[in-house]
């Protein structure tokens, strides 16, 4: 009888994980399955820093800077270069900061 509460709250413990684990793997890959709070815009920027083709990039909006409100699928007209740190690293190196 001991035995078999053991096993029991093992396999509790084994489900109880599976869970965790899915959870994470939903949440930290970004994939929306049970909540949708948010939408894509664009934006074009100037140089793109060492970025690959198809690199998520995440976007602080300063509220205040304008009346209109970017909808789903809109567009950001004004942007700043992004930092290079490729580029501040050799500076750094070489003694050009």
């Amino acid at each position: 009888m001991e035995r078999s509460k053991v096993n029991i709250a093992v396999g509790i413990f084994v489900i109880l994980g599976i869970v965790a684990l899915g959870y994470l793997s939903i949440s930290l890959g970004q994939i929306s399955f049970l909540s949708g709070s948010g939408y894509y815009v664009t934006a074009d920027f100037p140089s793109v820093g060492g970025l690959k083709a198809g690199s998520n990039v995440y976007i602080r909006i300063s509220p205040g800077g304008s009346d209109k409100i970017i909808g789903p699928n809109g567009k950001i007209r004004e942007v700043e270069a992004p930092v290079d740190f490729e580029e501040l690293l050799s500076k750094y190196i070489f003694g050009k900061v």
